[in-house]
């Protein structure tokens, strides 16, 4: 009987263990940078609208920065809790989020035709100078997370095997929110604008967090791109 009890024991050890893996994302980074994944609409560069537009870095403004919140997905341990959430933040599994993101802005904004040529701030080396004033591009990111929702639908750690039956582990959305400035070479304040997106992301047993959630990323900014294109075309019309 104690016999039994210990094997019990034992197995609510491991099924607990279990629960709690699938439930942290990890703290590795791996290459899983969206900005290789982003393909930007081309457009006509024969007639663009300025010459020079410079691409600023991101200020990072997001209220945790690059920290995440996973704790609270342990309470889909609990029996009858439907979910734990998580707030992830990218930069665990793409290096520095605001830096991959100024890469996906800069691809997508040299194929946009609005500017015969797009240029990071620091790509000139120093005592060169564009041949014509730039326009400045001030861009502030406000929020870059992933919402994942571990779930053990209810069970506690018996819903781990509604996991290897083929039921999400969890589900939740990638969300996307910066601001953007436009300056003219003087100095002077051509606009403002708020972009902000969310994609639904599932996550299962075979395609866990890092491709179920990063894979969404291309598919948030590309839903932003058309209003970014559409503010800069706009701001600098006459």
């Amino acid at each position: 009987m104690t016999r039994l009890r210990a094997e019990t024991c034992n197995r609510w050890e491991v099924a607990v263990a279990i629960a709690f893996l699938m439930s942290s994302p990890g703290c590795a980074p791996t290459s899983a940078s969206f900005s290789r994944a982003f393909k930007p609409a081309p457009t006509d560069t024969s007639q663009a609208l300025v010459d020079t537009l410079m691409v600023l870095p991101f200020t990072d403004a997001r209220p945790f920065k690059g920290r995440s919140r996973v704790a609270p997905g342990l309470l889909a341990i609990i029996p009858l809790v439907p979910y734990g959430h998580q707030q992830i933040s990218p930069d665990r599994f793409t290096g520095s989020f605001p830096l991959a993101l100024v890469d996906i802005v800069l691809a997508d904004l040299r194929t946009s035709g609005i500017a015969r040529q797009v240029l990071r701030e620091g790509d000139l080396l120093p005592g060169q100078v564009s041949p014509v004033a730039p326009y400045r591009l001030h861009l502030e990111l406000k929020e870059g997370v992933f919402h994942r929702n571990v779930t053990l639908y209810g069970l506690s750690v018996f819903g781990t095997f509604l996991w290897l039956v083929g039921l999400p582990v969890s589900y939740g959305t990638t969300e996307l929110e910066f601001g953007a400035k436009l300056e003219a070479p003087d100095g002077k304040s051509l606009g403002e604008a708020r972009f902000a997106e969310k994609t639904g992301a599932t996550e299962w047993l075979y395609y866990p967090l890092v491709p179920a959630y990063t894979s969404k990323l291309p598919d948030t900014y590309a839903r932003v791109s058309p209003r970014l294109r559409s503010f800069l075309r706009e701001s600098l019309t006459p």
